[in-house]
């Protein structure tokens, strides 16, 4: 049976395994990973509280036809409240985070994110679970470091050491040599010398 957009009217079938999805609707703050699905650029939103990893109808219909792979019979989904989620079915796709390639059956549903990845692939890759390193803004998965991005995440605090024991006079201000630490993450030159201005009142 077909519905008016063309795809398997797979959503009648009764459900058959419930599968519960974190995420309900779009939140800014979150964690976010930079992807395709079949060629598609896509954000992929980590959700640690979804079981499977579901794309959005809209990017499905994004995908070019001759690309689109058929639509199966899908398990039932539900969100973190128990409200079932409108779904189209499942198929296998291409997928790629970050540098890494992917072939994983994913579920077409309604939901606001562009997709949303969930543990079955986070934690069921050929290398065993992603670890996920919020602190160095990375998850590692089959060996190949993803870079992500967190939205919410305050900047890390960095110390600042005086490189000697410099006498600042009351009111004034002078320039001075400072170290101050690095992270993994910074993409900086090597050298930790940089001048600052500091100021007494």
């Amino acid at each position: 049976m077909k519905s008016s957009e063309g795809l398997d009217d797979v959503q009648r079938f009764p459900p058959v395994e419930t599968h519960i999805i974190g995420r309900q609707v779009l939140r800014c703050e979150g964690v976010y990973i930079q992807g395709s699905i079949e060629g598609i650029d896509v954000t992929f939103t980590a959700d640690t509280g979804a079981t499977r990893t579901v794309i959005s109808t809209k990017t499905f219909r994004k995908i070019l036809s001759s690309k689109r792979p058929k639509l199966q019979k899908s398990s039932s989904l539900a969100s973190a409240d128990g409200q079932p989620l409108k779904e189209l079915g499942k198929a296998v796709f291409n997928l790629t985070l970050g540098e890494l390639a992917l072939e994983k059956e994913l579920i077409v549903a309604e939901i606001e994110d562009e997709a949303l990845l969930g543990l079955d692939i986070l934690m069921k890759g050929d290398q065993g679970p992603a670890d996920i390193k919020l602190t160095e803004g990375v998850i590692l998965l089959n060996s190949t470091t993803i870079p992500c991005i967190q939205v919410g995440q305050t900047e890390p605090i960095r110390k600042v050491r005086s490189a000697d024991h410099y006498v600042i006079q009351p009111r004034s201000e002078i320039l001075i040599d400072v170290f101050v630490d690095r992270f993994d993450k910074d993409l900086q030159l090597p050298s930790r010398l940089l001048n600052r201005t500091l100021s007494t009142i």
